[in-house]
């Protein structure tokens, strides 16, 4: 997904937005825009990655073309901006997990360049815009298919990849990639979810007992929403869950079982502390109720108290809203397979 910033600049040069991204033309280039944690991403298509030049260049012991251009526009981007964080700001190497202010992907047909995101970097991006941009794009070939290296004709569409980078695609082109990943998917068996389901409920009874802590401590906090839907998640990830309608039902179902007996297992410790505090008045010659059997009379009553299922109703309703707030963006995700995710898609924007 892209931030208002992004969208702004989007707009300024009459860019496509669609599917979390922004793309269009740029100076001359072809580019997208996308945005993570921690960074904002600009990808300038290069031109095409053909196979049969690639296996001929290779055969020859010579680079080929895309790649020549494309360490070209790396090696400018460095120069013209690498060393000027205060008026570029790309991402600055400071360690080797970190990640690098210029990417190559795609086989060389696409460049990434990333920015260091906080206050201040679209202004650095509009810095880069206006300086480095116009000298790429002499050293791209954007109208030329990113598949088979044909020229620009009536049928061009862009296609989204899986790094978030728009490339311009012969529509036929576009139908070969979509019918073999059909076919991918139809050979795929599915698993027995019975397992991943049972790994969900074991990471939402995890985020259910800090729900608890939390209501103990008197608060509700959407953060624990998400962390219940990630545990959840992590749970049906490991006991070898796929993506899809099945894992979004189930993760919907987990966060609200979880809210649920989080909510309750904070009102039985308030009952536990109440029944310590009675025990502790009692006089020496009266005898203490056992506290299960104690918690046992006192649940029915409490239950049949409108004044008390009241709160109930409002803490667990409050409880919801902030447990979807927290973790709407994971559930969502979880709702298109990786295969989803991952693979090319066509989009509906124009090429010009």
């Amino acid at each position: 997904m892209i931030g208002s910033g992004f969208k702004k600049l989007a707009k300024e040069y009459q860019m496509n937005i669609e599917s979390g991204v922004a793309y269009g033309w740029m100076k001359g280039c072809y580019i997208s825009l996308s945005e993570g944690v921690g960074y904002k991403r600009m990808a300038i298509y290069i031109g095409s990655h053909h196979a049969s030049d690639e296996a001929e260049a290779v055969m020859e012991g010579d680079v080929p073309a895309h790649m020549k251009a494309a360490d070209a526009v790396a090696d400018y981007i460095l120069e013209k901006a690498g060393s000027d964080f205060k008026t570029y700001r790309l991402m600055p190497q400071k360690s080797k997990t970190q990640m690098p202010a210029v990417v190559l992907a795609q086989g060389g047909s696409v460049v990434h360049v990333n920015f260091f995101d906080n206050p201040g970097t679209l202004k650095c991006i509009r810095n880069f815009i206006k300086d480095v941009l116009p000298g790429i794009a002499p050293m791209t070939t954007p109208r030329e298919c990113s598949m088979c290296g044909g020229e620009e004709d009536a049928t061009f569409r862009p296609m989204l990849l899986s790094d978030q980078a728009v490339v311009p695609m012969h529509s036929a082109c576009a139908d070969k990639i979509e019918a073999a990943i059909q076919t991918i998917k139809e050979n795929t068996p599915s698993a027995f979810p019975l397992l991943p389901i049972l790994g969900a409920l074991i990471g939402a009874l995890l985020g259910a007992a800090v729900w608890a802590l939390i209501g103990i401590m008197g608060y509700i906090a959407s953060i624990v929403g998400f962390l219940i839907a990630f545990l959840a998640s992590k749970g049906y990830d490991l006991l070898g869950g796929k993506a899809g309608k099945l894992k979004l039902f189930t993760l919907i179902l987990c966060v609200i079982l979880a809210v649920f007996a989080g909510t309750a297992a904070a009102q039985v410790y308030f009952l536990h502390d109440y029944y310590q505090e009675a025990v502790a008045e009692l006089q020496p010659w009266e005898e203490a109720v056992p506290e299960m059997e104690f918690i046992q009379r006192v649940i029915p009553e409490l239950l049949s108290d409108s004044e008390f299922m009241g709160s109930m109703a409002k803490d667990i309703g409050l409880g919801l809203l902030f447990a979807a707030l927290g973790c709407f963006r994971l559930v969502k995700l979880s709702g298109s397979t990786l295969e989803e995710q991952n693979k090319p898609k066509l989009l509906n924007g124009r090429w010009e």
